[in-house]
């Protein structure tokens, strides 16, 4: 089942949090984004959970999604410093916002040239090096 089989309105908002699936997810709602857009998208981006599964050729739809809201025509941004193991000090309503910064272009050919060149690191026997392999232009140079 995917939301294109299920979506024929469109929704105010789309939250994606399926544990490092969203660009199967995505994949399955190519109409629904063509044809019947939310207005806004928030998704977790975790291509580390194909990594911890050994699936190297699978990194390339994580790449592959955000071009899919690239070619949707949305603003893509990513919270950059967010700490899910950080302390709350406060309240939440006391807490800044974080930075956000936008994922451009050239950020996403930067995050599929890490994709293909981690697969092709692994295939070959070679080994993907942090951080020596990573774009510095990509989303992953963060960490």
């Amino acid at each position: 089942e995917t939301l294109d089989q299920f979506v024929y309105e469109s929704p105010c908002a789309l939250k994606l949090d399926v544990e490092g699936y969203e660009p199967q997810v995505i994949a399955g709602a190519r109409r629904m984004l063509r044809d019947f857009p939310p207005q806004m998208v928030l998704t977790e981006y975790s291509p580390g959970v194909m990594e911890r599964a050994h699936n190297w050729r699978a990194l390339v739809r994580y790449p592959a999604s955000l071009e899919a809201f690239a070619r949707a025509g949305y603003q893509i941004f990513h919270l950059r410093g967010v700490d899910k193991h950080a302390v709350l000090d406060g309240s939440w309503s006391s807490m800044p916002l974080p930075a956000l910064d936008r994922i451009t272009n050239r950020t996403i050919a930067a995050e599929r040239k890490n994709a293909e060149n981690h697969a092709q690191d692994q295939a070959s026997g070679a080994g993907f090096s942090v951080p020596w392999d990573v774009h510095p232009r990509s989303l992953r140079s963060e960490f």
